[in-house]
């Protein structure tokens, strides 16, 4: 029995032994924990034994641990976490416009206000009357060559001078440019400047600016001015949208368009080509009738000619007045007679072989003609054989 005693005694010594030093191993090796639960109730912790859960753990480390956010701000270029967007910079505000605005230049000696009647609402290309006092003392001279070469800045703006009729919007006469100048108070004069401005910058806010040359002193020589620049302050005209809301001015419709043609524009067209034409065209019928003359036709070929288309209405007619008329003109002319009565015929054809059967052509003719008689079918025939017998047919009829 005692020796069961010694043996139980012997081991749990051995147990303890062992629990302790696998307890100060883990106490001495850095890092290495044991998260448990918690102490187990009605039990207590030893002190210097540390109890390690989840929240002990993070409450030794270097802070609180918390979800990780963005870093407020960073500096302009510094570079954050690999694929991190840097924060987009506001885009600046508008110019708030005032009317009107003021400025004043070389301790007091120069006082300028720039304004107008209305500063906001306009469109592109609106006529813009923008007006500049300047009170400078006497001593302080301005040059305006620039502005009435129609400069409003030295180095550019937003706004042109308007041009005048017709090149632009302006009434014909009207100039873009009014400079006037008066005594102010002693020792100052006032300088009223009227300028009509216009701008084709799609913004809501356009800044005006006006430059000029000024001198308050002269150079080293004691006589060239020593010329200084003179800027106005901002001056903001406000616009407003066109067509849409947008920012951006629409493009339409870029397609090509069919010119309008107006009814007249054709047969204006073929009479000025006709024109043209015309007179080359006659220089050069004429040029080739000097080169190569118009063909002139026999006189039994023009005679030839009057009978067949006698012959022709005859056969769909019958013989009528107009027939004997056609006849007798051919024979006169052929012959050389025409105009002539019968005598008169007799007596220049005096020596023709064939002077009978020319009278008796003619005698039937002007017995229808003067006589209104009306001629036999023998008479008819007789009076063609004579005439094919008296004027020889061509070869080309």
């Amino acid at each position: 029995m005692r020796s069961n005693n010694k043996n139980i005694w012997t081991a749990l010594l051995l147990s303890a032994f062992v629990s302790m030093s696998v307890g100060t191993s883990q106490a001495q090796v850095p890092g290495v924990y044991r998260f448990q639960a918690g102490p187990a109730v009605g039990t207590s912790q030893t002190a210097g034994q540390p109890n390690l859960n989840a929240a002990g753990a993070a409450s030794q480390a270097c802070g609180i641990v918390t979800a990780a956010t963005t870093i407020a701000q960073v500096p302009p270029g510094f570079p954050g976490f690999p694929g991190e967007e840097e924060p987009t910079p506001a885009e600046p505000e508008d110019p708030k416009p005032a009317n009107p605005v003021q400025k004043v230049c070389e301790d007091g000696k120069i006082i300028i206000q720039v304004g107008n009647g209305q500063h906001f609402g306009h469109r592109i290309m609106d006529l813009v009357e923008v007006t500049i006092l300047i009170v400078a003392d006497d001593s302080v001279k301005f040059d305006f060559t620039s502005l009435e070469k129609g400069v409003i800045g030295f180095e550019g703006q937003d706004f042109d001078l308007a041009k005048p009729y017709p090149l632009g919007a302006l009434a014909p006469g009207q100039s873009p440019v009014t400079i006037k100048s008066a005594p102010y108070k002693e020792g100052k004069t006032i300088y009223r400047i009227d300028l009509t401005v216009q701008s084709s910058v799609p913004k809501k806010a356009i800044p005006f600016q006006l430059d000029l040359r000024y001198a308050t002193d002269t150079a080293p020589d004691g006589k060239t001015p020593n010329w200084k620049r003179l800027t106005t302050p901002d001056f903001v005209v406000t616009t407003s949208n066109t067509a849409d809301n947008g920012d951006e001015l629409l493009e339409g419709d870029l397609e090509a368009k069919p010119a309008p043609r107006p009814w007249a524009m054709w047969p204006a067209l073929v009479g000025g080509i006709f024109l043209a034409l015309m007179w080359p065209a006659i220089a050069i019928v004429r040029r080739i009738n000097r080169e190569k003359p118009i063909r002139k036709s026999p006189p039994n070929e023009v005679a030839w000619r009057v009978y067949l288309r006698v012959q022709k209405q005859v056969a769909e007619t019958g013989w009528q007045e107009r027939h004997y008329k056609l006849m007798a003109s051919a024979i006169r002319q052929y012959f050389g007679v025409d105009p002539a009565t019968i005598n008169e015929v007799g007596e220049r054809l005096k020596d023709h072989p064939n002077l009978d059967m020319i009278l008796s052509a003619l005698n039937k003719t002007e017995a229808v003609l003067f006589q209104q008689r009306v001629l036999t079918d023998h008479e008819n025939n007789e009076l063609c054989e004579q005439f094919e017998d008296l004027i020889a047919r061509p070869i080309l009829l």
